[in-house]
């Protein structure tokens, strides 16, 4: 044995304990062994000791191996029982393996232990590795149900004589994919094409056509109406067999279901085309920034707006480094935003002033870092909002309210200047009238 055993005795004369050890140990059998009488000792060994093998005896003065086959059956029915006894009749033997002994052994014949206990050992692994198998293949079982469940392709053979298609197999996933079975294809020679959508029936037999003509063809996708009455997109991958001569003998068939890849795709392109409108008719300047070594940067994608806004060409612009494209002094702060974005890893906003052919230009500028999956920035994707109407208008308004305000300063020295006018004519009167009053009296 390359194990050594736990062996618990449910025995209450030591002395049949030690011999029935010495013939265990006699044939080779390592063990460690813990003897117990009672039924309270009996029941705290199993959950203490975990023994490899039970050795019980029949009778015992307030306990039974009857008894004790009944509480390790309930308990521990993975451990063996072989009972120790003394002379037993044949009726008790009978009631004993029927209660769950693996054997038994008369104490005047203990040279039958020691194979009684290795068969009873050997019996306990043949049926744990049964039973590891029954469940492994269990498994196996429901895994195959799950992937056959889950399967979006499937097969088919199509046997070739003489140019013509005469026997075509279908796997049985061809259910998941179509909703017939193998069978009904075969009762079916004409399935095959009548489930294809109509507006795809032309294709699929010119492919087919060339298929029979010997020809290697590319994958095909098309559409396909289940037995549901569903409408789904397949790919359908062929692969010729011919024999020495080049004659097609067979060819196979894998049909994957392709619909969530359709939609998917179907999705994107109008995803893209919104975009694709939005980009170009924006009115705001959308860029795209390659971020290269030693703080370079290039232009990578500008929309319409950047070349309307600067009257710059598109080869003046795509594939440039920015300190090409963009003059001081707006290069030296942009550079510096640029750099500030990829360390905080954030949006970072600035007012660029810059002299392109269309003039001087005043921008909102917007960038924001793309990282990738090492956490390296590869790209700058920014926005510019063109505020130069804006900038002029507000200094227009500015030159309009100084020139008001020196007009209100004109304004008011002139009313001072009439009004001290005033007041002086109003004295001169008043001395007049107040000479004329005195001279007339």
């Amino acid at each position: 044995m390359n194990k050594e055993l736990r062996v618990l005795m449910l025995e209450d004369t030591p002395t049949d304990a030690e011999l029935a050890g010495h013939e265990l140990r006699k044939a080779g059998i390592a063990f460690t062994s813990l003897r117990v009488e009672t039924r309270e000792a009996f029941i705290h060994a199993l959950e203490e000791f975990r023994p490899d093998i039970i050795l019980s005896d029949y009778k015992l003065p307030d306990f039974n191996g009857i008894a004790a086959l009944e509480i390790v059956k309930r308990d521990h029915p993975e451990v063996p029982v072989v009972m120790v006894t003394g002379a037993l009749p044949d009726i008790e033997a009978v009631e004993m393996i029927h209660a769950g002994a693996k054997d038994y052994v008369l104490k005047d014949r203990l040279a039958r232990l020691a194979p009684a206990v290795q068969r009873a050992l050997s019996t306990v692994q043949s049926n744990r590795a049964r039973q590891a198998a029954e469940q492994a293949l269990q498994e196996s079982k429901a895994r195959y149900k799950r992937i056959a469940e889950g399967l979006t392709d499937y097969q088919y053979t199509v046997r070739i004589d003489n140019g013509y298609a005469v026997k075509t197999t279908q796997s049985p996933a061809c259910v998941t994919v179509t909703g017939y079975t193998a069978e009904e294809f075969s009762a079916n020679p004409g399935l095959w094409i009548q489930m294809v959508a109509s507006e795809d029936r032309e294709f699929v037999l010119e492919h087919v056509k060339q298929i029979l003509a010997g020809n290697d063809v590319p994958p095909m996708e098309h559409r396909i109406i289940r037995k549901n009455g569903d409408i789904r997109w397949v790919s359908d991958t062929t692969i010729l067999f011919k024999d020495a001569s080049g004659k097609l003998l067979s060819y196979d068939g894998v049909i994957k279901d392709i619909t969530e890849r359709k939609r998917a795709e179907l999705m994107l392109r109008a995803s893209e085309s919104q975009l694709a409108v939005i980009y170009a008719n924006v009115s705001d300047i959308i860029f795209v920034i390659s971020v290269e070594p030693n703080d370079q940067f290039r232009f990578a994608m500008v929309n319409g707006s950047f070349f309307k806004t600067t009257h710059l060409s598109e080869e003046q612009v795509i594939g440039r480094l920015v300190k090409e494209v963009i003059p001081e002094p707006g290069l030296a702060l942009a550079l510096e935003k640029y750099k500030e974005a990829i360390k905080e890893g954030r949006a970072v906003h600035w007012e660029e002033t810059s002299v392109y052919p269309a003039g001087r230009k005043v921008g909102d500028v917007s960038v924001v870092p793309v990282f990738d999956a090492n956490g390296n920035c590869t790209q700058l994707i920014g926005t510019v909002h063109d505020l130069t109407e804006r900038k002029q208008a507000e200094e227009e308004l500015r030159k309009y309210k100084d020139h008001l305000e020196e007009e209100v300063q004109l304004r008011t020295a002139e009313l001072v200047l009439a009004r001290d006018a005033a007041d002086a004519a109003n004295k001169a009167k008043s001395v007049f009238l107040s000479s004329i009053s005195h001279e007339l009296r």
